[in-house]
């Protein structure tokens, strides 16, 4: 018959058994932690690594990309150039008729030699053998002179001077003839430029070669010239008349013309040859 006592030593070693197992157990758990924080240090290392390599793969693809959207707008600019290039320049905008320009250069001529002539016959009847008139005191007069040399009385003493003046005078006037058949009709100032430069030379052209007076004991040709200008206090600049004043603004204006349409014109006359 077992007693309360023998018991006692078998409850005693039976929970010493449990607790050695229940030990054992743990000690088996802490021994795997630390194996398996090493393994978890591992796998985060190795994420590093590829996520690594795909940013870098990423970079080349992206700068790859790059590349080839520059090489196709450079391919795509230099087909929009050979294209500019094949196509013909857009035709410029359609001017009036030639016939009504040269009308206007025939009208504007005409009434710049009849002011001229005009003038200069005034200034010969009430000038000539009177007194100045003064229009604006120590500035403006109305003054005879008869200038034997070009304009503003320049070359007036030289015997070469007439026939070298009105050979030069020919040929501006076979320029200007040849702007005014020549030049685009859009353009309204080059042929009122041509005009007046026309009517100068004509008025000036009439007195070389049909204006005579005696100057000291010789017959000579020469221009009327009338206006007496001071540009300064003391200093006059030569005398000169309307057909000067006509030419001076004239080529005034055609050198403001060629400065601004200057390459208009060029692109014009390039273009035109091309299609012929």
């Amino acid at each position: 018959m077992t007693t309360d006592k023998d018991r006692e030593p078998e409850d005693a070693e039976t929970e010493a058994s449990e607790d050695a197992a229940d030990d054992a157990v743990s000690d088996h758990d802490d021994g795997a932690e630390p194996e398996s924080a090493d393994d978890e240090g591992d796998e985060p290392a190795e994420t590093d690594d590829d996520d690594d390599d795909a940013d870098a793969a990423s970079a080349d693809g992206d700068a790859a990309s790059d590349d080839n959207a520059d090489a196709k707008k450079a391919d795509a600019k230099k087909a929009d150039a050979k294209k500019a290039d094949a196509e013909p320049a857009p035709a410029a905008p359609p001017g009036p008729p030639r016939q009504s320009r040269l009308i206007q250069v025939g009208v504007v001529t005409a009434l710049v030699v009849i002011a001229d002539l005009w003038s200069k016959a005034w200034a010969w009847g009430r000038l000539k053998e009177g007194d100045p008139i003064t229009v604006i005191d120590n500035w403006f007069y109305f003054e005879f002179g008869f200038n034997t040399g070009s304009a503003f009385s320049l070359g007036r003493d030289a015997g070469w001077a007439r026939m070298a003046f009105i050979a030069v005078t020919i040929l501006a006037l076979l320029y200007m003839a040849r702007l005014a058949m020549t030049l685009p009709t859009r353009f309204g100032v080059a042929f009122v430029s041509v005009s007046m430069v026309a009517g100068g030379a004509i008025g000036n052209l009439h007195d070389r070669l049909f204006r005579l007076m005696e100057i000291r004991g010789e017959v000579r040709h020469g221009v009327v010239d009338f206006i007496k200008v001071f540009y300064w206090p003391g200093k006059v600049w030569p005398t000169f008349n309307i057909a000067d004043v006509a030419l001076v603004v004239g080529v005034g204006l055609l050198l403001v013309f060629l400065t601004r349409h200057g390459d208009a014109l060029d692109a014009e006359i390039a273009a035109a040859k091309k299609n012929k």
